[in-house]
């Protein structure tokens, strides 16, 4: 088990998401896509957008879960910390690893 969510690594507010959409730079996976910009904070947050396109409301939620899970297991604790937006793919697989290396793939091409 990794550590718990905190509720300072939600990104909640509409106005901090718009800001991510207008200022955030993209990054484009085979199952994700990430915006993401700079914070000032000492820990990474975050946001789910998933689409009805990905499926009816049980569908969608399971994604979330799955993203936020990712998330959840992944310890970063080096700076520079993000302020995320992940937006899933409608092509999107429910396989935990192959979410999860995306996401330490778009980790790596920062450095």
């Amino acid at each position: 088990m990794g550590r718990q969510l905190l509720k300072q690594q939600r990104i909640k507010s509409r106005k901090e998401i718009s800001y991510l959409f207008s200022y955030g730079k993209k990054w484009r996976g085979k199952e994700l896509t990430i915006i993401y910009c700079k914070n000032k904070e000492n820990i990474d947050c975050f946001a789910v957008i998933v689409s009805k396109k990905n499926g009816c409301a049980v569908i969608r939620n399971k994604i979330k879960r799955l993203i936020r899970e990712v998330f959840r297991n992944t310890d970063i604790i080096e700076p520079p910390f993000f302020d995320l937006l992940f937006i899933p793919q409608s092509s999107f697989s429910y396989n935990f690893h192959i979410i999860k290396e995306e996401y330490e793939k778009w980790r790596k091409n920062l450095k």
